[in-house]
């Protein structure tokens, strides 16, 4: 598109000077025009991003405040020490002091755990001979080793874990992503150049020379026309 639209502007002038004079300035004006856009898009990248580390560091500050107000709100939890006292000494008649069961002769205690044992009250609801009860008085890893072999691995979900679905997204979704993604690319190159001790070297590129400076100057007047961004008529 921006080929054909030079070469109709070429052509109002005469001669090869003039025609490529001019040509040259139209390239010449789309490239610093294409420098200019890049370094506005830089610039506002750079600044979104800063916007979004003040933002979140804002609301970070925000939700401590909001934190700390909360903590300084809640009621204190120090106990009285005569309320603690005075429930120690309401207890509820189904607690047995130590003191009273000292003065307690051992007939009485024997009479009443012969009594409950006669009545079936506190008789342990287990059989000895079962190979699944758990000797409390044996040694830990024998019990810890005869739980594990009871245990099926199929209850353990090995089996039925299902794969686990990876969304892939692309990493490079904002223009600060690509900011970043750029001088992280040029660090890596750089590293790496001056770890292998590389010296790169440009070849001096062929300085063209306009010969007719009005159709130059001309020439980049009319690049500003060009609009790469406009949307292709279907």
């Amino acid at each position: 598109m921006a080929h054909n639209k030079i070469l109709d502007w070429a052509c109002s002038y005469k001669g090869g000077s003039s025609t490529f004079s001019y040509r040259i300035g139209v390239a010449d004006g789309l490239v610093a025009m294409a420098n200019r856009g890049k370094k506005i898009e830089l610039a506002m990248a750079i600044k979104k991003e800063l916007d979004m580390i003040a933002a979140k560091e804002r609301e970070e500050a925000m939700e401590r405040e909001r934190e700390l107000e909360r903590l300084r709100n809640m009621p204190s939890l120090a106990v009285d020490p005569a309320e603690s006292d005075d429930e120690s000494q309401d207890e509820g008649p189904g607690f047995l002091d130590i003191n009273d069961m000292s003065d307690q002769p051992f007939s009485s205690l024997d009479s009443r755990e012969h009594g409950n044992l006669n009545s079936g009250e506190g008789m342990a609801d287990f059989d000895e001979y079962d190979e699944n009860v758990i000797d409390l008085t044996g040694d830990v890893d024998d019990n810890i080793d005869k739980i594990i072999k009871r245990e099926p691995l199929e209850t353990l979900g090995f089996n039925s874990t299902p794969a686990a679905l990876i969304k892939q997204e692309s990493s490079i979704e904002n223009p600060s992503s690509l900011v970043r993604f750029r001088v992280i690319s040029v660090q890596v190159v750089d590293d790496y150049l001056k770890e292998r001790n590389i010296k790169l070297k440009m070849r001096k590129s062929r300085h063209v020379v306009s010969r007719d400076s009005p159709a130059y100057r001309e020439g980049w007047k009319d690049s500003s026309k060009i609009d790469f961004r406009q949307r292709r008529l279907e």
